[in-house]
């Protein structure tokens, strides 16, 4: 648990060591909008069996201080900066959601600096919907904070409807987010939502030639994979993974699938 100074902002991130040897390179986790480093951690006993994994919280997230207005690019200029501090020269680089967004700014910038791309739940342009919804959301924090209710709202969009039918399992979610010290505030979440506002990767996304993987869930109501994943196979070498009966929060409701499908493709 360390923060890195940078001119404009102080970047909190975490370094978890592979639980046995490994000449991996090591994997950047980047988390989506409103999460957070802290998101990882259902999937961190997966990943860390061989690899080495740094978390970050992003820009407007967690502990990170930054001013209130971002950028995509400032998010991705970050990354490589805590690469630089921990004197990194390749990783393997994985980004969830509006992470993902982020991380496809990383691999256009410093294409040498990636040696295999991981886009989960994601897409290559955000559309007017989402654009709406998301600002929405925004709204609804300004005007009553983070409750319960707001809370509910989101998790409608991110989780499969089985996840429901479980009322104890959904009720320790609510009341763990709710008393995390470092959720989201207005200000810094509409900050994130006007960073990933009108994001569209379309005319640039053919020249990411880095050996990419595409893990979409076919339940995922944010990014549909009919929509998102489709867009985002337009990446040169990329191979696009649909898993059946997952929604958008992939990381946190199958952690177990989701690193199978992770270490799977990087070791590969």
């Amino acid at each position: 648990m360390s923060e890195l100074n940078l001119s404009d902002a102080n970047l909190y991130y975490e370094v978890h060591e592979a639980t046995r040897p490994s000449n991996n390179p090591p994997l950047l986790l980047v988390a989506g909008l409103a999460s957070d480093s802290q998101s990882w951690q259902p999937a961190l006993h997966a990943l860390t069996q061989d690899r080495r994994i740094i978390l970050l919280d992003n820009r407007g997230s967690g502990r990170t201080r930054a001013p209130n207005e971002i950028t995509l690019t400032q998010m991705a200029q970050d990354c490589l900066a805590l690469c630089d501090h921990l004197k990194i020269d390749q990783i393997d680089l994985l980004g969830h959601s509006m992470g993902g967004c982020v991380s496809l700014n990383v691999a256009r910038m410093a294409p040498e600096r990636i040696r295999k791309l991981i886009i989960c739940n994601s897409t290559s342009r955000t559309g007017a919907r989402n654009d709406m919804m998301f600002t929405d959301w925004a709204d609804a924090l300004d005007e009553a904070g983070a409750t319960a209710r707001w809370y509910r709202t989101f998790f409608y969009w991110i989780f499969t409807r089985e996840f429901f039918n479980n009322e104890q399992a959904l009720q320790q979610l609510v009341n763990l987010v709710m008393n995390y010290e470092y959720g989201p505030n207005a200000v810094t979440y509409r900050s994130q939502v006007n960073a990933l506002k009108g994001f569209d990767a379309t005319a640039w996304l053919s020249q990411i030639t880095t050996q990419a993987l595409v893990i979409a869930s076919s339940e995922d109501l944010i990014f549909p994979p009919g929509d998102d994943a489709s867009g985002l196979a337009a990446l040169p070498n990329a191979q696009v993974d649909v898993i059946p009966g997952l929604a958008h929060s992939l990381p946190l409701e199958a952690p177990r699938v989701f690193g199978e499908r992770v270490l799977g493709f990087l070791n590969r």
